[in-house]
């Protein structure tokens, strides 16, 4: 069995990995305060650094592909909105802090809607600089919510 060139591609792979990284870190940050979580701190450390490293290696590989376009997005998504479900089913978001989170959820939800919407219409609607930084410091402050939860 022949595998596709681009889930040949570590960019992709990358990106594939870091989707199959979300419900190890649920079950694990799920499960209880112990050594679990220390194990899902260092898993989404690593996952959280791929969201960098696919998209460096895919450009200075040259190895951009409309595969990995769709699932990078993807998996940020996935990445942080799989975290803040955890935290709140576990209670470390609770009360006032579920306003952050639920509002992240509603942007990124409406802004994928809204990609969709508009690619049907042949408008293309970019990553812009800001969305990155955004991605970056969501995952920042995810990475402080799974550390204040070890102690």
């Amino acid at each position: 069995m022949d595998i596709p060139a681009p889930l040949r591609q570590l960019p992709n792979q990358l990106t594939i990995a870091r989707i199959a990284a979300v419900p190890v870190l649920c079950l694990f940050i799920g499960m209880g305060n112990g050594w679990l979580r220390w194990l899902a701190l260092i898993i989404y450390v690593a996952a959280a650094v791929t969201d960098w490293l696919d998209g460096f290696l895919a450009r200075r590989m040259n190895l951009s592909s409309d595969l990995g376009k769709m699932l990078d997005p993807i998996a940020d998504k996935l990445l942080v909105g799989g975290q803040i479900v955890i935290f709140a089913w576990t209670h470390d978001f609770s009360g006032l802090s579920l306003i952050p989170a639920l509002a992240i959820l509603f942007r990124e939800i409406f802004i994928s809607g809204l990609r969709e919407f508009m690619g049907k219409r042949d408008i293309s609607v970019p990553v812009t600089f800001l969305a990155k930084w955004k991605t970056t410091v969501q995952l920042v402050a995810l990475f402080f919510v799974i550390h204040q939860s070890l102690w």
